[in-house]
């Protein structure tokens, strides 16, 4: 062979400059990776030419029998979106002999986050049913969605039909709410809760992955000191919910003892979510956690460094406080006093010094405050900070900071031989 040009087309986000180091390396043992020991390559040094869509590799090489090659290229710079579609033909290789065959032509992206395991995001809502929010990445497993001065909403993989659950009171699952999960987000009914007419409405996603977040369900039966096996990691955070009039019920590994909690204006409580196990957690009596026959649903998230963290802190009234130790800048935060005051929560696409709050109230100021690289920011009010209160919060970022390059492969198999 003395020439091949792949084709470019769809480019979005990059420039001649940001491909950087492109070769074409022999697959010797056709698994369709580059492993340690794979060092043979072929075709020269490529020029890219975003403008005319080309890669070009110049220089000659023969090729005596079937062999696999894989393309590869270091981007200088990738975005969120950054998108190319590469494609090879028979007719832009330059051989002695007659070639034939193509390949199809694949795309490759750049999507944040990388791990796919979570996103925020906003709508606005406008009456209508079955609508479908389809910016999410992937396809969910849990969904929360919060309107300003609406309640909040979560469904999960494990509920079927048209049902989702109302998160602050005793209501039974509900339908025309988050009334699908999707390939590519959620969707939502035309309850005036999840989707009233030019309503600001605020949306949490993450996908269930191995170690990290588990759903399920099991059927109550009032038995005391019950084990809930199955998860396959022990938990930092859980969320428990009947699909009866029972309260939600969470806990989160910084409780002490035989403590749960509500979302709602309630004190800390026994005899729920009682401890977390080696691949579980158990439960008391109480009726909102293991009402005899009936079926529960579970959310069980485990701290990973930089995604997920739990902590505590005793409240002080003061202004513009920091809290530093989550080690992360979170993507969403949850926030819940030991005493009677209403859960807080933000996610990163709330602007300014505004919080959402955890039942019908509206956005407000004075809450979560802000972000900050290792932590958030706290005010005065007594839903996030009153003096001698304990405070719980759970935090959960987007994708892992990482100073290391992200990878894009792909193989492109073509019998060009004679």
């Amino acid at each position: 062979m003395t020439e091949l040009v792949f084709r470019l087309t769809n480019i979005t986000g990059l420039t001649d400059p940001d491909w950087t180091f492109g070769e074409i390396v022999v697959d010797d043992d056709g698994d369709g990776d580059i492993a340690i020991g794979e060092t043979t390559t072929v075709g020269g040094v490529e020029t890219v030419d975003q403008a005319a869509g080309t890669i070009t590799f110049p220089v000659s090489f023969n090729v005596s029998s079937a062999t696999n090659y894989i393309l590869r290229m270091d981007f200088s710079s990738l975005s969120e979106g950054d998108t190319v579609r590469i494609s090879l033909n028979s007719a832009d290789i330059t051989t002695a002999y007659i070639e034939s065959g193509s390949t199809s032509a694949v795309t490759h992206s750049e999507v944040t986050p990388a791990l796919g395991w979570m996103a925020t995001g906003t709508y606005t809502g406008d009456g209508t049913d079955n609508r479908a929010i389809i910016e999410v990445g992937f396809q969910p497993d849990v969904v929360i969605v919060k309107g300003d001065g609406k309640n909040p909403y979560l469904r999960s993989s494990t509920m079927t039909g048209d049902v989702s659950k109302q998160l602050v009171s005793n209501e039974s699952l509900a339908a025309n709410h988050i009334q699908s999960l999707d390939a590519d987000g959620f969707t939502v009914g035309s309850d005036a809760e999840v989707n009233q007419g030019s309503t600001a409405y605020y949306w949490i996603a993450f996908q269930a992955s191995a170690g990290q977040l588990d759903v399920g369900t099991y059927v109550g039966n009032t038995a005391d000191n019950r084990s809930i096996g199955g998860v396959g990691f022990q938990p930092d955070y859980l969320i428990v919910m009947s699909e009866g009039g029972r309260n939600t019920i969470h806990r989160s590994s910084a409780m002490v003892g035989d403590a749960s909690i509500r979302f709602s204006d309630q004190n800390m409580d026994t005899d729920k979510i009682q401890a977390f196990e080696a691949s579980g957690f158990q439960l008391g009596t109480h009726n909102h956690v293991n009402a005899s026959g009936e079926t529960f649903h579970y959310v069980a998230f485990k701290a990973v460094a930089e995604q997920m963290s739990v902590g505590s802190y005793t409240g002080d009234g003061a202004d513009d406080r920091d809290i530093t130790d989550v080690g992360f800048q979170p993507g969403y935060l949850i926030i819940k006093g030991d005493a009677s005051v209403i859960g807080a929560h933000r996610t990163s696409d709330v602007v300014g010094d505004l919080t959402l709050d955890f039942k019908n109230g509206v956005i407000y100021a004075n809450g979560i405050q802000a972000f900050q690289a290792t932590g958030f920011q706290v005010g005065t009010n007594s839903k996030v900070n009153q003096s001698a209160n304990t405070y719980y919060w759970m935090a959960f970022n987007n994708a892992p900071a990482s100073s290391s390059p992200r990878i894009i492969s792909w193989t492109e198999v073509d019998p060009h031989y004679p």
